[in-house]
């Protein structure tokens, strides 16, 4: 298993929340969006840490959103991230992909 990660996983955050109080003290009235449309490209690049997992029937790509590091205690925050990949895949399931994906192999 492979992992890649950024340097500092709260260095998104920060850089996210930066870009976002620049972009919102340049607008001065509601009819300046374009401001919005900068910040939304922007944000399109940010890169997100990665953990590839492979087995010999799956070869999975988890891109974590989610800050993580925001949570202290252990234990809480491996049971958080538990919670939200139950919560993927019980999303995904639902889904037409899903029905399709297992329709062709």
């Amino acid at each position: 298993m492979d992992l890649k990660e950024v340097d500092n996983p709260n260095k998104l955050d920060n850089k996210l929340n930066d870009k976002l109080y620049n972009k919102l003290d340049n607008i001065k009235n509601i009819d300046d969006m374009t401001n919005f449309d900068d910040l939304e490209q922007e944000l399109l690049g940010l890169e997100y840490p990665e953990i590839e997992l492979e087995t010999d029937d799956i070869k999975l790509i988890l891109t974590l959103k989610k800050d993580y590091s925001k949570i202290k205690d252990l234990e809480n925050r491996k049971k958080e991230f538990i919670k939200d990949i139950n919560d993927f895949i019980d999303e995904f399931v639902a889904t037409p992909e899903f029905e399709e994906l297992m329709e062709y192999y």
